[in-house]
């Protein structure tokens, strides 16, 4: 089976590469940045964002880092 190829580690990289490792498929994240920073920034979940959370075993651990308005 061949490699797959993640372009960026971004929020959408990232939860791909959870997504294909669930699945045991291999990959490789490329990213261009020489480490991964906390950038400070906020996010807003949508309720579909936090029902993959949710199939990705993610959901909790996600509420708990999180401030909820």
């Amino acid at each position: 089976m061949s490699t797959i190829s993640i372009i960026g580690a971004g929020i959408g990289g990232l939860i791909l590469g959870n997504v294909l490792k669930q699945h045991q498929y291999d990959f490789t994240i490329y990213e261009s940045a020489p480490e991964i920073k906390p950038v400070g920034a906020g996010i807003m979940m949508a309720v579909n964002a936090m029902q993959i959370f949710d199939k990705l075993g993610l959901k909790e651990k996600i509420k708990k880092s999180s401030t909820i308005y």
